[in-house]
């Protein structure tokens, strides 16, 4: 019970759990679980980890590098998120975020970036940040969490798999 890393029997249920959770969100385009499975088959997934209780996932998490245009290497990407939809509003999906987080500081990372919903995520420490920008997502959406003060600004790259249909 608890969280760890995502084992391959996870695969399955961690991909159904994502795809059930967007259903229900109009600015989801419902292939996240196809993002996730693209991210997984291209060798790209930094960081998966689920939050399980008596063996049921309940929870995911994706970490993915990220590209900025100034040449900064150790930027991540945080999503697809995902909690069981009955098992929203207990703090999975924050706990998820907090995990991630102090996982990137302790290695050194530069900044996670994601695309988002600003209440949730600046309780978190994410801000829209107008130095950073992602083509074709309006910039209230875009959010950084910055792990040094001299992060070099620039257009933010996400790796392919996140453009799949």
């Amino acid at each position: 019970m608890g969280f760890r890393f995502e084992i391959p029997t996870d695969i399955p249920e961690i991909s159904k759990l994502v795809e059930t959770a967007f259903l229900d969100l109009e600015i989801s385009q419902n292939n996240e679980h196809r993002i996730l499975d693209a991210l997984r088959d291209a060798n790209a997934l930094s960081l998966s980890m689920i939050y399980e209780e008596n063996g049921e996932i309940l929870g995911h998490v994706a970490l993915s590098p990220v590209k900025i245009s100034s040449g900064d290497g150790s930027c991540f990407g945080l999503g697809p998120i995902a909690v069981k939809r009955e098992e929203r509003h207990r703090g999975i999906g924050s706990a998820l975020v907090i995990r991630c987080l102090e996982m990137l500081r302790t290695s050194n990372a530069s900044a996670c970036f994601l695309v988002g919903n600003p209440d949730f995520y600046s309780h978190h420490g994410f801000v829209a940040d107008s130095r950073y920008t992602l083509p074709g997502v309006p910039p209230e959406f875009f959010m950084v969490h910055t792990f040094r003060d001299d992060l070099p600004a620039g257009e933010v790259s996400f790796h392919p798999a996140f453009f799949v249909e």
